[in-house]
């Protein structure tokens, strides 16, 4: 889905509060969003993506050090 705003011949700095086209286009693809986050929580419950979203942090390369690591992981005390 494309905005509209795309070769408008009326944008500008600003616009977005005032065009009547992008507000219809946001509303609808907050739709689209909602819709696709309930169908998202169906097949996956949020625990399990936020597991998966903390542990890929956890173990990328240049995230957090091993001392952050284990005090994440409760193994630290202090």
């Amino acid at each position: 889905m494309k905005a509209p705003c795309k070769g408008c011949q009326d944008r500008r700095i600003g616009c977005h509060g005032d065009c009547e086209k992008y507000r219809e286009f946001h509303a609808e693809n907050r739709k689209r969003l909602e819709q696709h986050q309930k169908e998202l929580d169906t097949l996956v419950p949020s625990t399990v993506r936020y597991n998966a979203s903390r542990n890929r942090f956890e173990n990328r390369p240049g995230g957090i050090n091993k001392r952050e690591r284990i005090k994440v992981k409760g193994r630290l005390n202090g």
